[in-house]
């Protein structure tokens, strides 16, 4: 019986040596396993970093582009508007002369009248 108990002893500490090893092997394997996903993520990471700072600038480059747009939209407004103006005050200047080319001949008119 004691030789049994031996050896039912010697069967127990292997096992509990066995799943001692393979508890450590498991701890291992997951800490590789964890490794291995946080340098994934960390790529994921900075692949996202990278793609928002392409967006980004892409963005920043079609904003100026659009501004630059604006802005001469604007100054060709500007100057349609100056030449609109010009144009008028000339119109302006040469309905006044008409006017007063009128007037003198109404007053010719009623000066030949009053004769």
């Amino acid at each position: 019986e004691r030789s049994k108990s031996n050896e039912e002893l010697k069967e127990i500490t292997m096992l509990k040596e066995e799943m001692k090893a393979e508890k450590t092997l498991l701890e291992e394997n997951m800490k590789k396993e964890h490794q291995t996903e946080i340098t994934i993520l960390g790529a994921t990471i900075v692949a996202l970093q990278n793609d928002h700072a392409v967006e980004l600038t892409s963005l920043k480059e079609r904003f100026m582009v659009e501004h630059t747009q604006l802005e001469e939209l604007q100054q060709k407004g500007i100057v349609d508007n100056e030449k609109t103006v010009l144009r008028l005050e000339s119109s302006n200047s040469l309905a006044e002369e008409e006017c007063l080319k009128l007037k003198e001949k109404i007053a010719q008119c009623e000066e030949e009248r009053s004769k």
